[in-house]
């Protein structure tokens, strides 16, 4: 009789919770091996918070949709459906709680959607192909919506955006327009009524300080119809993302109503006009209470890295200048980050890199993905006591040997992620 393998004789508890730190492919590489693993690696457990990319439904069978009601996946990213594929989705996964369809919108494809008696997290990634009331008629059906995105929409006018406000358990709701306006009045109205928002979104390319700061202040309400909800008198907003923001600003009113905010988030930051206020060295001076940062496609860090407040705890800078003086100043202002991501930066080399384990003690995760990394920097890391994540996926010029060096000085500790994730990229590509 053959022995059996050591693996084997764990307990089902350590051998899921193992499995929990590899990467899709690799789980199902697992999954391959034996019927034992394919039941393991299929436990409701490895799958929390989830999302299933259907690239084309109507190729899908039992099986497939047998093992997604298995691991309780309630979240899934649809790129091509029609009327009838539509329809076997929402018989095959009635629980679904998240949908995001990245095709191009129908008019009929919301009306497909309508059974999902639990659908929480609506997110249209291209309504370029409807008009806005068209979109937002079918959308406000959905009154139990916790989230919302809106993406490339052509323009959202007044008596459409108003509509949104019909759903009141609105937690984080995201507008992006091709134009990169919104009609501030209508905006405003939307916000103060919308009592539990508490994240917002929003294309601003062609807002300047005047509109942008209407839309956050509360102004003398209109007399009300009777079945008009009622206005709220303070935001309550813990993260704010805007797109396109290099030329606008905020006035004390706004930034007052926005002083809950514990996120900010700036896409495609560069300041072309120069005498303008720069909107996010405003925020950095005037918001006490922020803890994250994140920021992408500006032009540099460096004009900011001195406004930054010591109690920030996460900081992403993707896709641009990052110098090494500037990393190392950061570390004496913010020196306590927990979370770093660096990912497609530049301007800074291994010199500094070698220092994190001095500069940033508190890291637990660390990304830096698209950079460049070499192995003694890499084995530098092992120093980082607290660091739990670290995303190194398309670094070039890193061995595999390198890989196992780390992995063995860390007694495999740090989970390290080797292949780029879109779906955890926060931001949107609109």
């Amino acid at each position: 009789m053959k022995p059996i393998p050591h693996c084997l004789l764990l307990p089902q508890e350590i051998l899921t919770e193992v499995f929990k730190y590899l990467s899709p492919t690799d789980k199902a590489n697992v999954r391959a091996t034996c019927r034992y693993f394919k039941d393991l690696v299929d436990h409701p457990s490895l799958w929390q918070n989830s999302t299933v990319v259907l690239r084309n439904i109507s190729v899908l069978n039992l099986k497939f949709w047998e093992m997604l009601r298995k691991r309780r996946i309630c979240s899934v990213e649809v790129k091509k459906a029609g009327v009838k594929q539509w329809k076997k989705l929402t018989q095959s996964m009635p629980n679904l709680v998240a949908v995001t369809i990245d095709a191009n919108l129908k008019e009929d494809t919301l009306q497909g959607l309508r059974s999902l008696a639990h659908l929480q997290k609506l997110h249209l990634k291209c309504c370029s192909g409807l008009i806005d009331t068209e979109i937002v008629k079918d959308v406000v059906s959905f009154r139990q919506l916790s989230h919302l995105t809106l993406c490339k929409v052509t323009s959202i006018r007044s008596p459409a955006l108003i509509c949104i406000a019909q759903l009141k358990n609105l937690e984080a709701l995201t507008l992006h327009t091709k134009e990169g306006l919104l009609p501030e009045e209508a905006l405003q109205y939307v916000l103060f009524r919308l009592p539990k928002l508490k994240e917002l979104s929003l294309t601003v390319s062609k807002m300047n300080k005047a509109r942008l700061s209407s839309c956050f202040t509360l102004l003398d309400c209109r007399e009300n119809l009777q079945k008009e909800p009622a206005c709220v008198t303070k935001l309550h907003l813990e993260r704010l993302d805007l797109i396109d923001c290099g030329n606008t600003s905020l006035s004390e009113e706004a930034l007052d109503q926005l002083s809950t905010l514990h996120c900010v988030g700036l896409w495609n930051h560069k300041k072309f006009l120069l005498g303008t206020e720069d909107i996010l060295e405003v925020m950095l001076k005037k918001l006490p209470n922020l803890t994250e940062l994140d920021l992408a496609w500006a032009t540099s860090f460096e004009p900011y890295v001195n406004y930054i407040p010591s109690s920030l705890e996460a900081l992403s800078v993707i896709g641009t200048k990052v110098s090494n003086s500037t990393l190392s100043w950061l570390a004496d202002c913010a020196g306590k980050i927990n979370h770093l991501n660096l990912k497609l930066s530049h301007g800074f080399d291994e010199k500094i890199l070698k220092r994190f384990p001095d500069k940033f003690p508190s890291l637990k995760t660390l990304g830096l993905s698209n950079t460049t990394l070499n192995e003694e920097a890499l084995l530098c890391f092992a120093k980082l006591r607290l660091l739990q994540r670290l995303d190194i996926s398309n670094v070039q010029h890193l061995s595999q040997e390198a890989i196992h060096k780390f992995r063995v000085l860390t007694d495999n500790r740090v989970q390290v992620i080797q292949e780029d994730s879109l779906l955890s990229f926060k931001y949107c590509y609109c």
